[in-house]
């Protein structure tokens, strides 16, 4: 089982994180295996680097819209086996997703939220706009927050899976060195118990 708050924690997860933050405007979230969003509770007080994120994440409906998708994220990660799954949270507001696999057991996902691809026009800002127009956003704040999002290209698009990716490794990674720590302190208590 996995301890999810502790990932806020890790210095390694947490630089990462920040890096994908600062370079790209791209927030990160956790999914358990039953595709409930981790870490992040309905109605906390969070920064976000992605203004659309943050526009939605102040108002419950934008919380519960986050909430489903990353449930559907997760079966769909789970079901595809895939490496790196893309796709639209809102219209072409877009996100990649990486499956947390410990010892051949799907344990979650990591879903990063936030960007645009190369080729959006701004008729597709537009539909991203009316979307944004459902969860009474005022429509000064939308067209800042549409502006402030960030297009990766495909040069940029590998280094950003790349680095997103490490994130679910490093939880993958962390998680057996833990379980190998706990199995050996297990071993030595039996080992005094004997004595």
């Amino acid at each position: 089982m996995i301890n999810w708050d502790e990932f806020e924690h890790i210095h390694v997860i947490r630089k990462l994180k920040e890096v994908i933050s600062k370079w790209w405007n791209v927030d990160v979230f956790f999914g358990d295996d039953r595709g409930n969003l981790k870490i992040i509770e309905k109605g906390m007080k969070r920064e976000f680097s992605n203004p659309i994120v943050g526009l939605l994440m102040s108002r419950d409906e934008g919380y519960e819209k986050l909430s489903e998708f990353v449930h559907s994220t997760i079966t769909e990660l789970r079901k595809s086996q895939e490496k790196d799954l893309v796709r639209p949270w809102l219209p072409h507001l877009n996100t990649s997703s990486f499956p947390i696999v410990i010892d051949g057991e799907f344990m979650g996902g990591v879903i990063c939220v936030g960007y645009f691809r190369e080729g959006i026009t701004e008729g597709q800002k537009k539909e991203l706009s009316k979307e944004l127009a459902k969860f009474n956003v005022p429509h000064a704040e939308v067209e800042h927050a549409i502006h402030k999002i960030k297009v990766l290209d495909k040069e940029q698009l590998p280094y950003f899976a790349e680095l997103s990716d490490l994130v679910s490794q490093e939880i993958s990674t962390l998680h057996k060195e833990i379980s190998v720590r706990e199995d050996r302190i297990s071993e030595l208590n039996k080992e005094l118990g004997v004595r």
